[in-house]
């Protein structure tokens, strides 16, 4: 182990025993020791759920008289630090960042008593916001006569503006909020602002609610991106009002929503191609916020996310991970973790085959078995029948589909319902009919709302086993949801596929690593195919 503190404008080191490290400039980094045994824990979170945050107690013999560099000025209490385990043999740089973060409560005496502190990273702590406060219409951002002052810009992104009824007809969405903004004087051309980013798309449509004849109108509107007098990226929606009646007080009363053809809202700002996908939602979100986060890790996991397809708007301001937070990761098989480079993704593999596995691990010489196997949730937690509400209608406030997946039986097959394997397996296996019900603004299509219900029911509708070993430290190279095989006979486990849920690391040249057995009861997928459409109302 190894720690670094950042303190009075330079860097203080402490190790668990005297070491010299080269890194990458060829620079030596000198550790005296001073560090006593510590053991560091990381676990998987649940699903939509962010890790708790990483914390280490540490009592530290200074090489300086710390009361003095306080008394100069210095405040101790906004050090900041890093913990990190080194695997000997190895270079500086390629040591294992376990921590990186701030010092709290620090407590000090004189030069001969040792400083104790606590090193905290709270990887979450999102000090963004979008959008921006100075993305709104005020005098500083647009010319005189625009209206709606202190409306932020919306920040659409995917794209869809139909829905497909029971009937095989469609029926319209708004998509997307659009702003009044100003008005030609004399005539009937309305400037509107329909994002505060510009868009791939030259046209949109434009529906119009007004409270004048409690009518809605569709008209055409070509797009222009621009910028406002801020410099800050806009587009900007041009269309003749097809309602002339009333003209000033139908634009003070009208409601405006933009219906997106699909996908060309909002550009990758790296591939410049339309986002649709969950995964480059995220990370375009990322790159917008205050945290700390893998890109690599990210770009290798964008790919299986961006199956899960979404759509909507922000305009409201939020931080950009909170967001994510509420809207995203529920829906997705993933879990969110920290490591050397910041925040990266753990997506569930319930489909991983040993194929997939990075590692062997075979109980024996130095693989020990730390405890019991175990599970991790009572089978009375399990559920059986899962409901997704989809397809919100934002102009009506309502979700316009359904879909249910929920254990075969001699009833019929309801049209926004499928019969799952899984879900059959988990209610012979716990004689159990508990029901979970969620509601999604930002799904939109059937086939991801199906992504969505067929892994919560393996990930939700079944107990899993836990089981951990100590092993050499050489294992640290393996991260929080890497697949590997575990093999031990003195518990009948032969070559399972599992999935890396903890690592505990230690400077005593052992660590220990939490499996997570992987269980899928049947590969087969769905006994009687995707649901149908449901009716309007979502039934």
């Amino acid at each position: 182990m190894a720690a670094v503190n950042r303190v009075a404008g330079r860097l203080w080191r402490w190790s668990s025993e005297p070491i010299a490290l080269t890194d990458s400039s060829g620079d030596v980094q000198q550790f005296d020791g001073g560090l006593e045994g510590l053991e560091v824990e990381q676990v998987l979170p649940s699903f939509g759920e962010s890790p708790d945050m990483l914390s280490a107690s540490l009592d530290l013999m200074w090489p300086s008289d710390v009361a003095l560099l306080v008394s100069q000025g210095h405040d101790l209490s906004a050090a900041t630090g890093e913990l990190a385990l080194h695997v000997r043999g190895q270079s500086f740089d390629d040591r294992h960042v376990l921590i990186d973060g701030v010092i709290s409560q620090p407590q000090y005496g004189d030069k001969d008593e040792p400083v104790s502190l606590t090193l905290e990273e709270h990887p979450f702590d999102d000090g963004a916001l979008i959008p921006a406060a100075t993305a709104a219409i005020s005098d500083e951002t647009g010319r005189d006569g625009w209206e709606n002052d202190g409306d932020l810009y919306p920040l659409p992104f995917g794209g869809v503006s139909e829905y497909t009824t029971a009937l095989g007809g469609t029926k319209n969405l708004r998509q997307s909020p659009a702003i009044l903004a100003d008005a030609t004087a004399g005539t009937h051309i309305d400037d509107l602002i329909v994002a505060g980013h510009h868009v791939p798309s030259t046209t949109a449509q434009v529906t119009i609610a007004t409270n004048v004849d409690d009518t809605w109108y569709a008209a055409a509107a070509a797009l222009t991106a621009t910028t406002d007098s801020l410099g800050q990226p806009i587009t900007i929606a041009t269309m003749t009002s097809v309602h002339t009646t009333e003209h000033a007080k139908f634009r003070q009363q009208s409601e405006y929503w933009v219906r997106w053809t699909h996908g060309e809202s909002l550009p990758d700002d790296v591939s410049s191609t339309p986002i649709t996908g969950a995964g480059s939602l995220i990370t375009w979100m990322l790159r917008r916020s205050s945290l700390r986060f893998d890109h690599a890790a990210w770009s290798a996991a964008t790919t299986a996310l961006n199956e899960y397809q979404v759509h909507g708007y922000i305009n409201e301001q939020v931080t950009p991970w909170q967001w994510v937070e509420e809207n995203l990761l529920e829906l997705l098989p993933l879990t969110i973790h920290t490591g050397s480079n910041g925040l990266y993704p753990v997506v569930w593999r319930h489909d991983a085959t040993t194929a997939d596995a990075i590692e062997h691990i075979t109980a024996g010489a130095g693989i020990v078995r730390a405890g019991v196997v175990e599970y991790d949730k009572l089978p009375t937690d399990t559920y059986q029948h899962m409901q997704l509400d989809w397809a919100y209608d934002d102009g009506d406030g309502e979700h316009r589909r359904t879909t249910i997946i929920r254990p075969a039986d001699q009833t019929t097959r309801a049209k926004n319902e499928m019969h799952s394997v899984h879900t059959q397996t988990s209610a012979s296996r716990y004689s159990n009919t508990n029901m979970l019900q969620v509601s999604s603004d930002v799904v939109y299509d059937a086939a991801t709302a199906t992504r969505v219900l067929s892994w919560w029911a393996l990930a939700k509708g079944f107990t899993h086993r836990l089981v951990k070993y100590e092993v050499p430290q050489h294992f640290a190279w393996l991260r929080i949801g890497d697949v590997v095989t575990i093999t031990d006979a003195s518990v009948h486990i032969d070559s399972e596929v599992a999935l890396v849920r903890s690592v505990s690391r230690t400077d005593r040249g052992r660590m220990l690593i939490g499996l997570q057995l992987v269980e899928d009861v049947g590969r087969s997928g769905y006994s009687t195919g995707v649901p149908t459409d449901l009716n309007d109302d979502g039934t």
